[in-house]
């Protein structure tokens, strides 16, 4: 009887849903989030400023920005935010 109501108390204890829970961090398909730093953020801003000087001439930008060109298309790939002030420039 003692087993049954242990069992009982385990099974109340236990979140029943995954926003109780948390990330399952463990998962190998866990994507963690992005958070940019602050040198980060000012490289954004400062290829913004050249994008619209060089018209939109992306090796170009990323040469004046200081940025390899592939760093910026990691951030097309990975920030919205980002995208989305391309698009408007």
């Amino acid at each position: 009887m003692d087993n049954e109501t242990d069992e009982k108390q385990i099974e109340q204890k236990q979140p029943e849903t995954q926003q109780e829970q948390g990330p399952d961090i463990f998962n190998e398909n866990y994507v963690w989030p992005k958070i940019d730093q602050q040198r980060t953020k000012e490289k954004k801003g400062l290829f913004l400023h050249y994008f619209l000087l060089n018209r939109g001439v992306i090796r170009k930008t990323c040469k004046d920005a200081g940025i390899h060109h592939d760093t910026f298309y990691s951030w097309r790939q990975t920030d919205p935010d980002f995208v989305k002030k391309l698009h408007l420039l």
